[in-house]
């Protein structure tokens, strides 16, 4: 006799508008970068049109990590799929090699575990059963957006360590006095 049990069908976090933590990571990296690249970009002398281009550019390429998708796929399972497949080679040679190989046996199957008639299978519940434990695909969206923002955070940093060893603070109060005006 099967028993059903009601499961609850979660399909992810969705916290602001309906959007996964991914496409808010991807929105807001690539928003603050293009921001950034607008207001104090690091050309020399670049006029505020060719810092609008760039940082535009930048927050496309946000929006298109977290809204396109390509045969099911999004964007950023794309790009190491895409990077293998030109890092590859195209052609692959097969040479016999002159080494002997050696003999391998087979293992011989373990013998079987004998389970006493009376002992029934636990079933196991989480203590709290609205709650799904983590899986692996969420662990791996979790671990990549850490890696994501530590990146970004090093890239601003370093940028900003660049960009006021070469021109100071002068540059920063006289652009943040225009546009407080």
């Amino acid at each position: 006799m099967q028993i059903r049990f009601p499961r609850k069908i979660r399909l992810g976090f969705r916290p602001v508008y309906g959007l996964t933590i991914r496409q808010l990571v991807y929105l807001a990296l690539f928003g603050v970068a293009g921001g950034l690249m607008i207001l104090a970009g690091p050309f020399q002398g670049a006029s505020i049109l060719v810092r609008a281009l760039i940082g535009v550019a930048i927050m496309v390429a946000g929006l298109a990590l977290a809204f396109l998708r390509v045969a099911g796929l999004s964007v950023d399972e794309w790009l190491p799929i895409a990077i293998r497949y030109f890092v590859r080679p195209r052609k692959r040679v097969w040479r016999k090699r002159e080494a002997t190989r050696p003999i391998v046996k087979a293992p011989s199957p373990p013998a079987p575990a004998v389970q006493p008639a009376d002992v029934k299978p636990r079933i196991k519940f989480s203590p709290n059963p609205d709650i799904a434990p983590i899986t692996q695909d969420q662990r791996r969206v979790v671990t990549s957006a850490i890696i994501a923002i530590d990146a970004f955070i090093l890239l601003v940093l370093g940028g900003a360590t660049l960009y006021f060893r070469e021109r100071g603070f002068a540059e920063v109060r006289i652009t943040l006095e225009q546009l407080l005006r």
